[in-house]
């Protein structure tokens, strides 16, 4: 039997009345949306699209698939009425003016209400943050009888993030019986229409390469530091968790601490000489490296929790510990990412009272890219989650199972800037659970062959929390209560916010609305920030460059505490 395929898809907008032609102008169907907006006239299309031949629409994006369903338009059709023969075209390269062009073609029926809708969608070349309208927004026309009728009116019909985020999980391919040959028609066919999108929006599909999980270990350099003293330490709520102590000298304590999903190699990374923690050690430093929960070296990774729970008692247990153990109340921190953000909850709420804090790419306001932000809009860690996803990887093996080998397959089309394009499945990985971890141009190849050793697990509890960080562009807890930014009067310690120019995950605007609420706060007196020219995220301590341009940064700082 040939295999089909289904899905189902929300849209909604608004429309007025406007009998003149099609002259072609795509302002006329906004304009009269913007109108039927203020006059309350709401059109909404609940459809099914479907099609017995998943080949026949894959080799040929023009094939009509059928559509089903209702629609009602306020003004004409209070009342949703069924649709008749209806059909709908994937991509129709059509526009006999400007080749570039292709749309999505829908043609409605509504015999029982003697209308027929017209509607397309506009498929131009354009980067990868037009793709997004492009592909949900539909330009409507109505009109009377069927479709060479008079035109009623015009308008704009919309998906939703949260309404795209469901359409995904309705795609279904129809008459296959083994959930293997679901998952790979459904593969083949995300090739075949992305695959026509992607050249016009600025990706490309590249193959994948794989760690070979059998291969011998690579030879490390030995560090230029002292021996590492081990430390463990409990957390209030019952967890163990790890402390390294590198002791250089008498400066300090200072403790860095990494981000989600990673580790602290982070900052003793043997690919780049010197690293943060020789650097920092050299000068006569007593380095501390905190491991908090989500540290990809512990057990702890691969359970759930959310970052209340690590600002509450990871950062306190662990400022605590080194309090305990050198005797000094003066304790100073260096941050990233997402350590960064729940340290800033921790010092906030007053579970943590650091000397002074270096925050690197994020603290009290994470502003994500665009893509990031209409993931988090989709709810994306929420939705795999109902598929029963509880965590996420970024390790990619070439004897992993066929559902990981798809999932790469299909991570092949996950939009990539040009500039950062590479064959590693890690990076792929990366980029779709964090953004694009590392500033290419900034990394040599031994760090960027090695980024599997700093990344592993990461569960979708405490991303579920930062993406609602994400849409709020500010601290909340996981529930969604602002019981952060109210307490910004315990803020009041030297702080330096550092962001890379380039950065992907959390763009440099983060740190700037940081630097600028606590100068409005509280003043502009211990409070500094820098902006790296040519880094990106994880490359502000790990790039080829690092120790020239963003380590002096960090020293600056402890320097100008009289650390």
């Amino acid at each position: 039997m040939t295999a089909g395929l289904a899905l189902r898809e929300r849209m909604t907008g608004s429309w007025s009345a406007d009998e003149s032609a099609d002259v072609g102008d795509l302002q006329e169907y906004r304009t009269a949306a913007d109108e039927g907006e203020l006059a309350g006239r709401v059109i909404d299309f609940e459809l099914t699209l479907a099609s017995d031949d998943v080949e026949r629409v894959m080799h040929d994006l023009a094939t009509p698939m059928s559509v089903t369903g209702t629609a009602s338009i306020v003004g004409l059709v209070d009342a949703p009425v069924a649709i008749g023969t209806g059909t709908m075209e994937l991509v129709n390269p059509d526009d006999s003016v400007d080749p570039t062009v292709q749309h999505m073609r829908y043609h409605l029926p509504l015999p029982g209400a003697d209308l027929h809708v017209e509607g397309f969608k506009v498929l131009t070349r354009g980067d990868l943050t037009q793709l997004w309208g492009a592909a949900t927004t539909l330009h409507v026309t109505i009109r009377r009888h069927d479709i060479q009728g008079s035109i009623l009116g015009r308008g704009i019909a919309r998906i939703s993030p949260s309404g795209f985020a469901h359409q995904l999980t309705t795609l279904e391919i129809t008459n296959e019986t083994s959930e293997l040959d679901r998952m790979e028609q459904l593969a083949k066919f995300g090739a075949a229409f992305f695959g026509a999108l992607w050249d016009d929006y600025g990706s490309v599909v590249h193959r994948s390469t794989r760690l070979n999980r059998h291969a011998a270990p690579r030879n490390h350099r030995p560090l230029a530091v002292p021996v590492a003293e081990i430390i463990g330490y409990r957390t209030a709520d019952g967890v163990d968790l790890r402390l390294t102590r590198y002791r250089g000298g008498d400066r300090g304590p200072v403790v860095l601490c990494h981000g989600m999903g990673a580790n602290p190699q982070t900052f003793t990374a043997d690919t780049i000489a010197p690293n943060i923690v020789e650097f920092l050690v050299g000068l006569g430093f007593d380095v501390w490296l905190q491991e908090w929960r989500g540290s990809t070296s512990l057990p702890t990774a691969g359970t759930q929790f959310n970052g209340d729970q690590v600002a509450q008692f990871d950062h306190a247990a662990a400022e605590a510990k080194v309090r305990e153990v050198t005797g000094r109340h003066d304790v100073h921190w260096v941050t990233h990412c997402v350590g960064s953000i729940t340290f800033m909850m921790a010092t906030l709420a007053g579970w943590t009272t650091p000397a002074s804090v270096v925050f690197s790419q994020a603290g009290a306001h994470p502003v994500a890219p665009t893509l990031t932000k209409l993931k988090t809009e989709m709810r994306t860690a929420s939705l795999l989650r109902v598929f029963g996803v509880k965590t996420l990887t970024t390790d990619s093996y070439d004897d992993e199972s066929i559902r990981a080998r798809v999932f790469d397959f299909l991570l092949r089309f996950h939009p990539v800037p040009r500039d950062e394009r590479c064959a590693s499945a890690v990076c792929r990985r990366l980029a779709f659970i964090y953004g694009i971890a590392v500033h290419h141009a900034a990394v040599n190849e031994a760090t960027h062959l090695a980024l599997h050793e700093l990344f592993g697990i990461t569960d979708l509890t405490m991303m579920e929390h930062l993406s609602r960080c994400a849409r709020e562009e500010r601290l909340v807890t996981a529930d969604g209560a602002n019981a952060y930014l109210p307490h910004v009067e315990r803020a009041r310690l030297p702080m330096t916010f550092i962001s890379g120019a380039h950065n992907l995950v959390w763009i440099p605007e983060s740190t700037k609305r940081d630097y600028d609420w606590l100068v409005r706060e509280l003043g502009p007196d211990g409070f500094t920030r820098v902006v790296l020219d040519g880094h990106g995220h994880q490359d502000s301590f790990m790039g080829a460059a690092a120790f020239e341009d963003a380590f002096p940064v960090v020293l600056a700082h402890l320097e100008r505490v009289g650390c």
